[in-house]
């Protein structure tokens, strides 16, 4: 047999051990097909709260494709479909093995193919492996959780109105939110697609984001929380991301305790030396940083007026003449850009958007100052390391999933994780 792609990417024990800090509130299901038992992950060696779920049916079939198909579910019932449901499966099956990344299409419909490992969860969403996650449920405000429908999480792009798919999370409402990706015709009448010789790739984040703006009875909430490597002049370049893991378990402590991850670095490259000073348990100090450790605090706070929003579409429903050939989102087809692009200067990298009643409004935020981060340092609750995974390398010094036994975090770089260096308040790195 040939080499092959690895059975999971170098980073892989990143995101896991990164998940980890969540776990006091959200699991990471990932479902896989065709790894051979010897080149799995050590089970073992995972958190609590990220499960692996073996979808293999035979050889040559993924158990995947059998579940994806539900999105015929409709169809099926009242005999409308184009090619059976058996040659269907083993399409679908055939394209996950051949082009995986074709998975992604189907994240809107993840509530609706994953409902009998969700019905126990009051939220579901989605994301990638190409993240590292830190605090995580210190940054979803109580709001996210009981005041919204769907939430998702951007870098300071939200005038380009889509649904990311680093990290986007939906209430678990099966009857309702979560059939909403029904209005995506390459998903409910996925046999019509198959039935043609040329299977078109679709976006998912282009189809799905019309569907929810274009509702009337659902919240939606555009919130600027993540953090991404794109831009070389981002002071990571210099500095690297750190992920800490907080103090370890106590004797005391040990059955309370949950796993820690927080990720920060310095808010510019000119506070950079502000990292070499700082204690990787910050986060833990109650005389500094008080309101961090006041859960219920949300971090940002909205201030000035809200006012509404308008996306191009909106403008030519008003008669206004607008140009058909506008494109926000280079990767999502035109179709989708006159819904999902808001009107050229509407909206600006520091406002929160929402959708309520069919209405989009924009209303600028802040990150509350004192006594909550330290001075020159940026948090965030998780990092998508779009660029760097292309030259990304697993360590042999480190295995990132024994991290936690013998260090107190990682620093995390374009090539790969360095072992974080403890250092305390009264000792710290001197330069001449």
């Amino acid at each position: 047999a040939g080499a092959g792609p690895p059975p999971s990417p170098p980073y892989f024990d990143l995101f896991t051990t990164s998940a980890a800090g969540s776990a006091d509130k959200i699991d990471f299901l990932i479902f896989h097909c065709f790894v051979p038992p010897s080149l799995m992950p050590n089970e073992d060696a995972l958190p609590a709260n990220v499960k692996l779920i073996d979808m293999n049916e035979d050889s040559k079939k993924c158990g995947l494709s059998r579940l994806f198909t539900r999105v015929t579910d409709e169809r099926q019932k009242n005999n409308e479909m184009k090619i059976t449901l058996e040659k269907l499966t083993g399409m679908l099956s055939t394209q996950i093995i051949d082009y995986p990344y074709i998975l992604v299409e189907y994240k809107p419909a993840f509530g609706h193919i994953f409902a009998d490992y969700i019905e126990d969860y009051s939220h579901w969403g989605y994301s990638d492996l190409d993240v590292v996650f830190g605090d995580v449920t210190r940054w979803i405000d109580d709001d996210e959780w009981n005041g919204y429908d769907i939430v998702t999480y951007g870098f300071g792009d939200q005038d380009r109105l889509y649904l990311r798919g680093q990290f986007t999370f939906h209430r678990n409402d099966p009857m309702y939110i979560n059939q909403i990706w029904r209005h995506c015709r390459y998903l409910s009448k996925m046999d019509v697609r198959y039935a043609t010789k040329h299977i078109k790739f679709e976006s998912a984040e282009g189809c799905y984001s019309q569907a929810v703006i274009s509702r009337k009875d659902i919240k939606v909430k555009w919130a600027v929380k993540a953090f991404t490597d794109v831009g070389e002049k981002s002071p990571i370049y210099t500095q690297g991301v750190y992920l800490s893991f907080g103090s370890p378990p106590s004797l005391t402590s040990s059955i309370s305790y949950h796993p820690k991850s927080v990720l920060y670095t310095a808010s510019s490259v000119e506070t950079g030396a502000s990292l070499l000073r700082l204690s990787s348990m910050w986060f833990e100090d109650k005389s500094k940083h008080p309101k961090y450790l006041e859960r219920k605090l949300p971090i940002q706070k909205l201030v000035g007026e809200r006012t509404q929003v308008e996306t191009y579409r909106m403008l030519q429903n008003k008669g206004v003449k607008v140009d058909e050939e506008i494109k926000c989102m280079y990767w999502a087809p035109a179709t989708y850009q006159l819904d999902i692009c808001t009107v050229e200067g509407n909206v600006a990298s520091d406002d929160v958007i929402t959708l309520e009643h069919g209405v989009l409004y924009k209303q600028k935020f802040q990150e509350r100052q004192n006594k909550l981060f330290p001075d020159g340092i940026k948090s965030f609750p998780f990092f998508h390391f779009q660029e760097w995974k292309r030259v990304y390398r697993r360590t042999e010094l480190l295995p990132v999933q024994n991290a936690r036994r013998s260090s107190h975090g990682l620093v995390v770089t374009k090539e790969g994780v360095l072992p974080m260096l403890s250092i305390s308040p009264s000792k710290v790195w001197n330069f001449k």
